[in-house]
């Protein structure tokens, strides 16, 4: 491709918005890995109760998924916050 065409399809294309503003992804990131932190907190506490073990490992399972899955987005958030100023 080259420089006119480039500039031509830079010129017709669409802004970029954001859909997570790049000032609030630090406060997304601080709320999704506090709620990650208590969700495999309770994943772990839920291991230990006395209950079937059946139940102990559905409760286990679905609370580290999702404590797992909050710990990712944290992380994107806060690599996107602060990767800008490195």
């Amino acid at each position: 491709m080259s420089y006119t065409d480039l500039k031509k399809e830079f010129k017709v294309a669409e802004t970029f918005e954001p859909v997570f503003q790049l000032n609030s992804q630090g406060r997304y990131a601080l709320f999704s890995l506090v709620i990650a932190v208590l969700t495999i907190s309770m994943a772990l506490v839920s291991a230990y109760s006395k209950k079937g073990f059946v139940i102990r490992l559905a409760t286990f399972a679905a609370l580290s998924g999702v404590g797992s899955m909050f710990a990712g987005i944290g992380v994107v958030f806060l690599a996107n916050s602060l990767g800008v100023y490195v």
